[in-house]
């Protein structure tokens, strides 16, 4: 497997674009995997699973992920949550530093 900042960069650029890399941690596995050939499919590349120069042309064409965009990822560990935690689910959740929480 690879790994790496660059790894990182991709998986949130994949998620950003909603083409679910997994969690964004710099493994490239086959989550990655399936997301990276997933859109170099969608957008008429070689359907090779690497992450090379016409990739990268492709995903900065299409706008870089700007930290106001939440990744497939993100969201689908969100939903997981409130699916286990219901009574949560119209609250703001704070933890403190002694790891107590309150709801709001």
């Amino acid at each position: 497997m690879t790994r790496g900042d660059d790894v990182a960069d991709l998986q949130r650029a994949l998620g950003t674009l909603g083409f679910d890399a997994g969690r964004v941690d710099g493994i490239f596995g086959p989550s990655g995997d399936r997301a990276l050939r997933d859109f170099q499919r969608n957008a008429g590349l070689t359907t090779d699973g690497v992450g090379g120069p016409r990739v990268v042309q492709a995903l900065e064409q299409l706008g870089r992920p700007s930290s106001r965009h939440t990744n497939v990822a993100g969201v689908r560990e969100r939903e997981r949550l409130r699916a286990q935690l219901p009574q949560l689910n119209d609250c703001r959740v704070v933890i403190g530093d002694g790891g107590g929480s309150m709801c709001w």
